[in-house]
């Protein structure tokens, strides 16, 4: 207030901008709150702002929001440290973000492009983390398909997701070896997909146990988000190893994405026997088990 009453001219126009917006912002709160975030630009960088100067940035949108950030992070800080264990093989953080590029290269030269739909059913492994992501690098949208899933719910999953691609351990129609044990599947779907503008990274069924399923459509930055708030809770940091024997089609972004968010190490130990398993945490002095 003692700001404002020093500064006549401020206040006036200040007044007038609240008289035309707050009427509006009352009727569409969500799409406003949109508006002034996408506009907004640091006070200080605005008033020291001469007219006709950064014409080009003040209309310019923020920098869109990709998961791979994370791990690149990561890698930078913790470059030689095992992001990935599974039996005598070990991926380092730096190796991950190496195999995420190089997958990426592949799939851009297959045409996948931004906004692709693109159906993963491959074995939870290293292989499967690495594509996820060099799929979200392209900004393509992910639609993770169980291993064990039926030919029949595989055709449903590419016709209600329309689907424009896949990667599945079984080749479709127009496919080809992408990796030994993985086919690349260009599709055609009759109705071309419509995102609607979405930074989308993931789209997954529900489980279906109390309805039908239905596809659940999730932003990067919403992702990022989850992942922060789940992690004040879980407290996960670069000390953790991480034993894993759950599917990745099923389980992935508050896990995956959160441990090598925080530089913890994830072990692959799908061991059906107890004593194995217990052998194996012992071994890699495991520290959470999910």
């Amino acid at each position: 207030p003692e700001f404002l009453s020093s500064t006549p001219d401020l206040k006036s126009a200040g007044k007038h901008v609240l008289d035309e917006l707050l009427p509006r912002f009352r009727a569409h709160p969500e799409q406003c709150s949109k508006m002034l975030l996408d506009s907004f630009q640091p006070v200080a960088a605005v008033a020291n702002e001469k007219p006709g100067e950064n014409q080009e940035s003040s209309g310019s949108r923020p920098q869109i929001m990709n998961l791979n950030e994370l791990v690149d992070q990561t890698a930078r800080r913790w470059p030689q440290k095992a992001a990935i264990q599974e039996g005598e093989t070990t991926v380092t953080y730096s190796a991950l973000v190496e195999m995420i590029s190089h997958f990426e290269r592949r799939l851009a030269d297959l045409l996948v492009s931004a906004g692709c739909r693109v159906g993963l059913q491959v074995p939870g492994n290293a292989n499967y983390i690495a594509l996820t992501y060099a799929l979200w690098r392209i900004r393509a949208v992910v639609i993770p398909i169980p291993v064990e899933s039926p030919e029949e719910e595989v055709a449903d999953i590419v016709d209600k997701m329309q689907l424009e691609a896949t990667l599945r351990i079984m080749p479709l129609a127009d496919s080809e070896i992408f990796l030994p044990g993985i086919f690349f599947s260009r599709l055609h779907p009759a109705v071309t997909p419509d995102n609607h503008g979405l930074n989308l990274a993931f789209i997954r069924f529900t489980s279906g146990t109390t309805s039908a399923r239905k596809g659940v459509a999730i932003c990067h930055e919403t992702i990022r988000d989850r992942v922060v708030s789940a992690n004040r809770s879980l407290g996960i940091g670069p000390d953790d190893v991480v034993m894993w024997n759950l599917p990745m089609s099923h389980h992935f972004l508050i896990t995956i994405v959160l441990y090598l968010s925080r530089g913890a190490t994830i072990v692959l130990a799908r061991h059906a026997v107890p004593r194995a398993f217990i052998t194996e945490v012992n071994r890699r002095k495991g520290t959470v088990l999910y």
